[in-house]
């Protein structure tokens, strides 16, 4: 994809002419920046889980019968792992914005925005000047925006 030319509107928003990959110049659009451009979304790292929380909206991996495409979905729910050999075993209840469902997805189909870049920065400035160990290896724990319960159950896809 190219940027070519930009533009405001009357509206004062901004539009940029695209030019996508495999496409000819009869083809541009004027794309509106404020609804349609982001900054590129992160792959995470196993031992950037932390910075996935409750409420944020990340970019995450869907696999269907026909196609597997990155949609837009919020963080419902964390169950924060033990990591082992494998890395991150966390697991993480996402909402696709596109059509509502739900599912429970593994760390690595998950894209964190950018903007969450200081939750890492003051995770590992707090773990430095607490211990010298990140995680508690031997703690699960549940994160939720609406309130998790505390009977121990795993989290499920209602």
């Amino acid at each position: 994809n190219l940027f070519l030319a930009h533009r405001m509107v009357d509206s004062g928003d901004p539009e940029v002419r695209v030019r996508f990959a495999g496409f000819g110049p009869e083809e541009d659009e004027w794309v509106n920046v404020r609804c349609a451009v982001r900054q590129r979304s992160l792959p995470c790292e196993p031992t950037e889980c932390v910075a996935v929380v409750p409420g944020d909206l990340i970019l995450c991996f869907q696999e269907g019968n026909d196609e597997a495409l990155y949609y837009d979905a919020y963080i419902k729910e964390v169950e924060r792992r033990r990591h082992d050999v494998r890395g991150c075993r966390c697991r993480f209840l996402v909402q696709y914005e596109h059509d509502g469902n739900m599912e429970i997805v593994p760390l690595r189909k998950v894209c964190r925005r950018p903007e969450t870049d200081y939750r890492l920065s003051s995770k590992y400035s707090q773990a430095a000047a607490d211990s010298p160990i990140l995680v508690d290896q031997n703690l699960v724990t549940v994160e939720s925006k609406e309130n998790a319960s505390d009977d121990g159950n795993a989290m499920q896809v209602e």
